[in-house]
């Protein structure tokens, strides 16, 4: 999920450059349906075009407005766990003593990270397959994608890692 504020002018021609040709021909194929001597002046009544466009209209919106919700809901649950660490560690370094206080926050840290390296899997309904979205992610570096959860949880858990390893979802 991308969560900058805009998308470069350049990125989007890359990203969307093969369904702009699919629609350049697809446009093409039908002008020139239009203008073969065999069927050339064939129309196409307005209702349809009407209700066509209404359709496709709605249909864009109803995706939009989801797009945005998705979003909207994704920055509250980074908003309240980035308010809720802080609030942990600060608990954590005044009511306790040092050693225990870095025990207690490093297992948060690595509850975080579990969480990332679990929020970063692939679902079976997301699109990175596609060869767009390949060529596009081939310009970023993922740091998931890099290492493994085991070496990023060992720092921090010392000998409790790998019993978190052991478990289908580390995170929980």
């Amino acid at each position: 999920m991308y969560v900058g504020r805009s998308y470069k002018i350049v990125d989007f021609a890359l990203w969307s450059r093969r369904s702009v040709i699919y629609m350049v021909v697809v446009s093409g194929l039908a002008v020139a349906a239009y203008r073969l001597p065999g069927i050339a002046g064939f129309s196409v009544p307005w209702s349809v075009v009407l209700v066509l466009g209404t359709t496709v209209s709605l249909v864009a919106g109803f995706k939009n407005s989801q797009v945005f919700t998705r979003s909207s809901d994704a920055l509250q649950a980074f908003t309240q766990i980035t308010a809720s660490s802080r609030l942990w560690s600060n608990f954590c370094r005044d009511f306790l003593d040092a050693p225990t206080a870095r025990q207690l926050i490093y297992r948060h840290i690595a509850w975080m990270t579990a969480l990332r390296f679990s929020l970063r899997r692939p679902m079976p309904w997301e699109s990175m397959a596609r060869a767009a979205n390949i060529e596009y992610r081939r310009r970023y570096r993922i740091h998931e994608d890099a290492s493994s959860i085991a070496d990023e949880l060992r720092p921090l858990l010392a000998e409790q890692a790998e019993d978190v390893l052991k478990s289908p979802q580390p995170a929980i």
